[in-house]
């Protein structure tokens, strides 16, 4: 044991010690500006974690669940690819891909999962996605000026609904704007970072725009089936007694219809027998006599008469 615990500090522990590593830490600026969606990232883990089958049993996430995650988001797509995603999860740890096989069975830590979801997002926010985006905005700024205004909207409800469709977004949250951020955060520096100011549109469009509302949708649609279910099983259970009863109802139809004809052909088979018992008892009507016995063929025997004037003779 004393030899294994010090192969794994010389070879694991010491020569990492003190070296931040990792995409999330590796700058202060851009630690403190993911950590404004951590929140809502481990709410989205949490979700989507499984139990671990193996002690302590915990819930767990494997990159394959990732994967599918996104899918289900609708965020894979033709800049975002499996195979990208891929290289995305296994980019910290090239011994578990290589060129013919990925093992996605590996867990995802919470850092990990956040760390994957900024690469996802340096990848799926494009500079056409950004244009996309500002145009929209200003789109939804000339609707509000043509059309707020006209049916005498203030300000204050604009703003109420606008914040509605942006519920997401941490820094109108905190009621502090993206540009306020921008400056509070790029103020310490001595010149703007334009990589920085980009990572952090980036990271912000994919969040609030992208992912958010796709874990918010996914969460209503399975709230939904959820009840769809529910309200199955109750029609289901429903129509189960509704079938018990029609199928009492059509056996104490049958019982009663049975017993009906029974009653009825006993019914028959008395009045035919009063018709008989009637016939008998009318005048007229006489049964006919049993037939008499043949007399009998043998004829009776013979008798012999003596004549009277002939006397015995004496001896």
């Amino acid at each position: 044991m004393h030899k294994c615990f010090i192969e794994m500090m010389s070879r694991n522990v010491i020569p990492t010690a003190c070296h931040i590593q990792g995409f999330l830490f590796s700058e202060r600026h851009r630690a403190v500006f993911a950590m404004r969606y951590i929140d809502k990232c481990w709410e989205i883990h949490r979700a989507f974690c499984r139990q671990n089958t193996r002690p302590p049993f915990e819930p767990t996430m494997k990159m394959r669940q990732f994967l599918w995650m996104l899918n289900d988001f609708k965020l894979l797509g033709k800049q975002l690819t499996a195979s990208r995603l891929v290289e995305i999860l296994f980019k910290d740890g090239p011994s578990l891909h290589d060129s013919s096989s990925s093992n996605l069975e590996q867990e995802l830590v919470f850092l990990e999962f956040v760390e994957a979801l900024l690469h996802c997002a340096l990848v799926y926010v494009t500079s056409d996605t950004i244009k996309e985006q500002v145009d929209g905005d200003n789109q939804k700024r000339r609707n509000f000026r043509t059309e707020g205004f006209s049916e005498g909207t203030t300000n204050e409800t604009f703003y109420m609904q606008y914040s509605l469709s942006q519920v997401l977004r941490p820094c109108e949250d905190r009621g502090q704007s993206l540009q306020e951020f921008l400056m509070d955060e790029l103020e310490a520096q001595t010149g703007k970072d334009k990589e920085f100011d980009w990572w952090m549109y980036q990271v912000q469009i994919f969040f609030t725009n992208n992912l958010f509302p796709a874990y918010q949708h996914e969460k209503v649609l399975k709230a939904k089936i959820k009840e769809n279910r529910i309200q199955n099983a109750e029609l289901a259970e429903l129509r189960r007694r509704k079938d018990e009863e029609i199928a009492k109802l059509i056996a104490e139809r049958e019982a009663e219809d049975a017993k009906k004809q029974k009653e009825a052909a006993e019914e028959v088979s008395l009045e035919s027998k009063s018709t008989v018992f009637k016939e008998l008892e009318e005048p007229g009507v006489q049964l006919a006599p049993p037939p008499k016995e043949e007399a009998s063929a043998v004829p009776a025997p013979a008798v012999t008469k003596v004549p009277t004037g002939t006397k015995r003779r004496r001896k």
